[in-house]
């Protein structure tokens, strides 16, 4: 395996380019750019981008913060509130900036852990029974929005008087993804790390991809000419029936392992190709009605789960899986796919795996033009919130001062350690993925109505469906209208 050199890594995780723009709306930070990380040394340089918190003195008198959070989704890193030192970098490092901003503020932090499932209705009940139970809550961005068109369960943004959203460790880029009229039910920024964790990619094998002569991907990426016909003619190739019994199953080879949600959305996420959009008065709207370019989409990925070169470890678990994400993961460690489904996080469980991989985008739908970047899925987000029962300005100084620290201290670690010393194998990789972190877009049908949007489209291509016109028409009615919820909620009505 071949060693990186940490310069290779000076922007990444830390880019910030203009991504909110494929959004759509008028998101804050539309039209602007910060400036591209440098090569070189810089990686040892003073990074401006840190910045400081600049909250004032307070001392909140040995209160204790009450952390809410869910421990059930494997694929995330979850826990705020680290009990000891273990050795383990980015556990280290976030036990000694929590005692940093514990001595800082005179606080204490706890956290209470629950199934993600569970954590709108605790919230819920919380602010019903005004307990002040909680003053951050961790919550999935859908549950989220779906209390805000309930009632005022947590406060939003614009009420949060210590929360600067113009901060660097504030992510402006998938903030202006999950605004609404210009307005935030949440912040996303660097102390949420699943906002890295759930970045979408492929993995490839390497020796198979050479063994078979195929194209160089890198080159094809940096060319605009990675597309989804490349993409189906390599998995047709890599396809074999290895034990030659005429049964295609998981002893067998193909081009491309799927898990449907990690892996279908983020075909026409690449592609701009949202379910819900947003127009210029960055007001959402249901974007699949009429839209071909959607459609043709759909038709290619019905052609992929229909084409016999995919294996789906949703629709067919394999042995001695535990029918998750990371079970593509498995079969293609074991040399049985081309390509297969990963994010930041579920690709770490291959740094034991002895054939080298790759790591490249998804697909575009056409070409692009070269050196043109390719976005990547954020498949949902789990923000932090402030209960209404909650004293806005003694938790969003916590969340500025929480945010700032990781922004410093954290996602270096996380650089180094999950991606540089346990994914990236060669500097192609790191070029790719450095890329893919600077274009995070969130699909609010993917993520925030995933329910009633994405889950809809996602089970027909399980299924191999394809009767996209008669799903879209018959969810039509419900999701403008929950939409218009959502909208007459941020605006208070």
């Amino acid at each position: 395996m071949k060693k990186i050199h940490l310069a290779v890594f000076a922007g990444l995780l830390l880019l910030v380019l203009p991504a909110a723009l494929s959004c759509g709306g008028t998101s804050p930070d539309a039209g602007e750019k910060s400036p591209e990380t440098s090569g070189g040394e810089a990686a040892e340089a003073p990074n401006p981008a840190f910045g400081s918190d600049d909250l004032p003195d307070f001392d909140f008198g040995g209160a204790e913060i009450k952390i809410l959070a869910n421990n059930d989704i494997t694929v995330i890193h979850h826990d705020f509130v680290i009990e000891k030192i273990t050795g383990e970098r980015i556990n280290d490092t976030i036990f000694n900036l929590n005692a940093e901003i514990e001595n800082r503020f005179n606080i204490s932090l706890k956290q209470f852990d629950c199934g993600y499932t569970q954590v709108s209705d605790m919230l819920k009940k919380s602010v019903k029974a005004s307990d002040g139970a909680y003053d951050i809550v961790m919550i999935t961005d859908r549950y989220a929005v779906r209390l805000a068109s309930e009632g005022q369960y947590f406060h939003y943004v614009d009420d949060l008087p210590y929360v600067n959203l113009e901060k660097p460790y504030w992510d402006r880029s998938l903030n202006g993804c999950v605004s609404i009229k210009g307005k935030n039910y949440y912040a996303l920024g660097a102390c949420m790390l699943p906002t890295y964790d759930l970045m979408g990619f492929l993995v490839f094998n390497k020796n198979m991809h050479g063994d078979l002569g195929l194209e160089n991907i890198y080159q094809l990426v940096r060319s605009g000419k990675w597309t989804f016909d490349k993409f189906m003619d390599m998995s047709r190739d890599a396809t074999a029936d290895l034990n030659g019994d005429g049964k295609m199953n998981e002893e067998d080879r193909f081009g491309m392992i799927t898990h449907s949600g990690f892996t279908y959305p983020s075909f026409w996420c690449v592609n701009r190709a949202f379910l819900v959009a947003k127009d210029n008065a960055d007001i959402p709207y249901f974007n699949v009605p009429g839209n071909e370019s959607i459609f043709n989409i759909f038709e290619k990925l019905h052609g992929l789960v229909t084409s016999g070169y995919e294996y789906s470890v949703t629709r067919n678990p394999i042995k001695n899986g535990t029918n998750d994400q990371f079970d593509t993961l498995r079969m293609f460690s074991g040399g049985h796919g081309l390509f297969a489904s990963a994010s930041a996080f579920t690709a770490q469980s291959l740094n034991s795996m002895e054939t080298d991989f790759g790591i490249v985008p998804y697909p575009a739908a056409e070409e692009k033009q070269p050196g043109e970047p390719y976005l990547s899925r954020l498949s949902y987000s789990m923000p932090l919130v402030v209960p209404v029962t909650a004293d806005p300005a003694m938790s969003s100084a916590v969340l500025e001062a929480l945010a700032c620290a990781y922004e410093k201290n954290v996602i270096p670690e996380y650089r180094d350690v999950t991606i540089q010393v346990k994914v990236v194998r060669d500097e192609e990789s790191a070029e790719i993925l450095e890329m893919l972190f600077a274009n995070r877009v969130i699909d609010m049908g993917d993520s925030i109505w995933y329910e009633d949007v994405r889950q809809k489209y996602e089970n027909m291509f399980t299924k191999k469906d394809n009767a996209f016109q008669a799903m879209t028409e018959s969810i039509q009615t419900k999701v403008e209208s929950l939409i218009e919820k959502a909208v007459q909620s941020i605006d208070g009505e």
